[in-house]
């Protein structure tokens, strides 16, 4: 107060008993400079500091809430990524007709309708590879068997003919020559 008359504010926080003192210099009307009375302000701060109790309280308590709901969510996430990443397992295996559908989560149907189209298209070129090695093989097999059947013939006459041998033996050079050719398209 006595700082206050010449003219200074000042606050002090007493810690102890908890309250809080303002003191404000009251300046005289018909001199400006002259300091005529103190204000002196008091507040207790007891109820800020048992109200900020509280809050802190129930902050650590809503903070242990938001890490278990953290560690709730992070469980069933993994949980889902696991089980897409099974699906993603049997598929890599070759197992093209796993069902790998996850409606649970937009992102998670999202990636296994993309995978699932991919999984489409890898069994249509399978199914194309499959009927190109079916259609080769007997391709590759019609020669054979017909030059397998000149030989046998020649092999099961005896007093075999020259031209008969000569037009066997001209029909199975044919018959290798489409051989290669096949072999080459």
């Amino acid at each position: 107060v006595i700082k206050c008359f010449k003219g200074e504010n000042s606050s002090h926080y007493n810690k102890d008993m908890q309250y809080f003192a303002q003191t404000i210099p009251v300046y005289d009307a018909a001199d400006a400079k002259a300091v005529s009375g103190v204000i002196v302000v008091t507040a207790s701060t007891e109820n800020i500091l048992s109200l900020t109790d509280k809050v802190m309280g129930k902050s650590h308590l809503f903070l242990v809430c938001m890490v278990l709901l953290i560690s709730v969510l992070g469980v069933v996430a993994a949980h889902l990524l696991l089980k897409l990443q099974m699906s993603f397992d049997r598929v890599a295996q070759g197992d093209l007709d796993a069902d790998i559908t996850e409606e649970t989560y937009r992102e998670t149907r999202l990636l296994s309708q993309s995978v699932q189209k991919s999984l489409s298209k890898l069994k249509a070129v399978d199914q194309s590879r499959q009927e190109f090695v079916s259609n080769v093989s007997h391709e590759l097999k019609t020669p054979i068997t017909s030059i397998r059947v000149l030989a046998d013939s020649l092999m099961g006459m005896e007093d075999v003919p020259v031209e008969l041998y000569r037009e066997f033996m001209t029909d199975i050079s044919d018959e290798i020559d489409r051989e290669n050719q096949i072999i080459e398209d």
